[in-house]
């Protein structure tokens, strides 16, 4: 697989995704609970946290401040739940399963036998956690959605004020 992923890198450019994502359930959401943002510029702050040396640092890095232009886009306005992920892993995704996540486990009952559950029924609403890059990317696209920039998000966030948080400083 290795080979075959670096040969379609090197003849496209392109780096296939490494499991491949099916089931049709997730394009029905559509956009109903998404929010267009408009095009807009902001600046970028001179601050940022990364995560260079394993760990996320405990200081700021700094850097230039500069302006960033947005296209509008569409953002989902709610987090993606327990629930949500469940029904992408059961729509033929389930190789996207985090054995770590111990809020969704296999289905031992009838009629859910092999099906992905929110193992506890209250979290059921509450966001998946435990998912990482690959694994939103993945769900992002069975949902026919794709996930935002940095820049997209950040300023989805802070608006063309760059406020801290979308209510304010």
């Amino acid at each position: 697989v290795a080979d075959d992923v670096d040969k379609m890198l090197r003849e496209t450019g392109i780096l296939p995704d490494a499991i491949p994502v099916r089931g049709d359930e997730g394009k029905k959401l559509g956009t109903e609970n998404m929010v267009r943002i408009k095009a807009g510029e902001f600046t970028r702050p001179g601050e940022f946290w990364d995560s260079s040396g394993g760990g996320l640092n405990e200081k700021p890095s700094h850097g230039d401040k500069y302006r960033v232009r947005v296209a509008a886009f569409y953002i989902d306005k709610f987090k993606v739940t327990n629930e949500d992920y469940c029904q992408f892993l059961n729509d033929g995704n389930e190789s996207y399963a985090s054995p770590w996540n111990l809020r969704i486990a296999r289905s031992a009952l009838d009629p859910h036998i092999g099906k992905f559950v929110v193992a506890d029924r209250s979290l059921a609403k509450n966001p998946v956690v435990l998912v990482n890059w690959y694994q939103a990317k993945g769900y992002a696209k069975w949902a026919g959605k794709r996930l935002p920039t940095e820049a997209e998000w950040e300023f989805a966030a802070g608006g063309s004020e760059g406020r801290t948080y979308p209510w304010g400083n």
